[in-house]
């Protein structure tokens, strides 16, 4: 079960600190499968729908910050496909949020579970 102060991140009031211990517990849960990406995923639902982009920008800097401290190998092929399909629907989001997207596809590019059909 992911355990996230959501309001920090509704309320777009997350600083380096908060962003920084966060994204290090998180990350070391997801790697030992004590709680999983997906789960995070759907805990920020809110965030990354939020109507003002800066709030979405701000969850997408959290997530892609998170699936960058995994190892390459650790996501599954359908997890990686899952993620792939979520960054470039991230790329028609408002411009702000471009370069957590590209940080983001950059990561999945180097994961061993891409497939080529993935890429089309």
């Amino acid at each position: 079960m992911v355990v996230l102060d959501l309001q920090v991140l509704m309320e777009n009031e997350m600083g380096e600190e908060w962003m920084q211990t966060n994204v290090d517990r998180l990350s070391s849960e997801i790697s030992t499968r004590e709680t999983s990406l997906l789960q995070l995923v759907e805990l920020l639902g809110p965030v990354l729908l939020h109507n003002k982009p800066q709030n979405r920008c701000g969850g997408l800097l959290f997530i892609t910050s998170i699936i960058d401290k995994l190892s390459e190998d650790f996501l599954d092929t359908e997890e990686v496909g899952l993620l792939v399909n979520f960054y470039t629907d991230r790329l028609k989001d408002h411009h702000s949020s471009i370069p957590h997207t590209l940080r983001g596809l950059s990561f999945l590019s180097k994961a061993t579970n891409l497939t080529k059909d993935q890429l089309e």
